[in-house]
């Protein structure tokens, strides 16, 4: 912070210890630090996430959450105990919140792959789309293996009903964002 303050031109050559002149440098050294501090708190998980490999570690994360999920045995029958009617519900809640939220990890992702420079939201939509589609088939394939659990084109539909439901909210949130003053 000294060095701060000798180089501020308010306070060269005023670097008394207890003169006001003095505090109003250390305070500007110290509000100068904090800004840059901050800034560099803020700025550095976003910064990241622009990166494509941690993009992808991202979806690749999300996708063992949804392969554990999908790994335990009789879980319907365990969810049926303490959720009675409200267990299908739930359960075809849960299926369309994780694809959803796997459809805009992998939009996120493909956006900031070097292949996908120039594509327009509809294609990166499109690509999401299929990815999420490839993943809700491999999990239900998954399940068929799954003591207590079967696979059913059922699930994966809801599955990309929450694909679906996760693109028309990027399209509506950038169709905001255009509009916006």
């Amino acid at each position: 912070m000294a060095l701060l303050c000798q180089r501020s031109s308010a306070c060269i050559g005023k670097a008394q210890p207890r003169t006001i002149q003095a505090e109003k440098c250390s305070r500007q050294a110290e509000a100068v630090a904090f800004k840059a501090g901050a800034e560099r708190m803020t700025s550095l998980p976003i910064e990241s996430l622009r990166k494509p490999h941690v993009a992808w570690l991202s979806v690749a994360v999300w996708i063992a959450v949804i392969f554990l999920f999908s790994h335990q045995a009789y879980s319907g029958a365990f969810t049926e105990s303490y959720l009675h009617d409200a267990n299908i519900p739930i359960r075809k809640l849960a299926h369309i919140t994780e694809f959803g939220i796997l459809f805009l990890l992998s939009r996120f992702a493909i956006s900031q792959s070097r292949f996908s420079s120039g594509w327009g939201n509809t294609r990166l939509c499109v690509a999401a789309y299929v990815f999420t589609l490839a993943n809700a088939l491999f999990d239900e394939w998954h399940q068929s293996f799954v003591p207590g659990r079967s696979a059913t084109l059922s699930d994966a539909t809801v599955d990309m009903c929450g694909a679906m439901l996760a693109w028309i909210a990027v399209f509506l949130i950038l169709k905001l964002k255009r509009h916006r003053p």
